[in-house]
């Protein structure tokens, strides 16, 4: 899905004369601190904890070392399961075919934005990068392989 083809972006170009694009959307409707957020999100930083690479937005200690304990310290199986990104708990939205299509189109820009990061970052490991489906919307994850 492309930005003009979502029901609020369409509708607000279609108000306004000339020839606005997407960006115009954005520079309208955005702040910077908006937009420093969104770029952290979309290129991540990482954290190194006990083996395991893990994106520092979901890191929380006691949360890591409740999984380290069940999961044996298995840097991949603690890794699937802390890296989740669930679209629908950070992005207030319908349950519409337009938001929904929208949600996957993010998740899908989100995968490959993580996915250029961890290969910049870890050159020498192999992640799996993935949006899992699910009745709720898309999750995005990454583990190493």
């Amino acid at each position: 899905m492309t930005p003009e083809e979502h029901p609020e972006v369409s509708s607000w170009l279609n108000s306004l004369t000339g020839n606005p694009r997407y960006i115009n959307f954005l520079t309208h409707n955005t702040t910077i601190g908006v937009w420093l957020s969104l770029s952290r999100l979309f290129w991540p930083h990482f954290k190194e904890v006990q083996g395991c690479v893990l994106w520092e937005g979901f890191y929380n200690p006691d949360n890591f070392q409740m999984w380290h304990r069940e999961l044996n310290g298995d840097p991949q199986s603690l890794e699937a399961t802390i890296n989740r990104l669930r679209m629908w708990d950070i992005i207030d939205c319908e349950d519409s075919p337009a938001d929904n299509a929208a949600l996957d189109s993010i998740a899908d820009s989100l995968r490959n934005c993580w996915a250029a990061a961890l290969r910049e970052k870890y050159p020498n490991i192999d992640f799996s990068v993935v949006v899992i489906a699910t009745e709720d919307g898309p999750i995005v994850s990454f583990a190493r392989r």
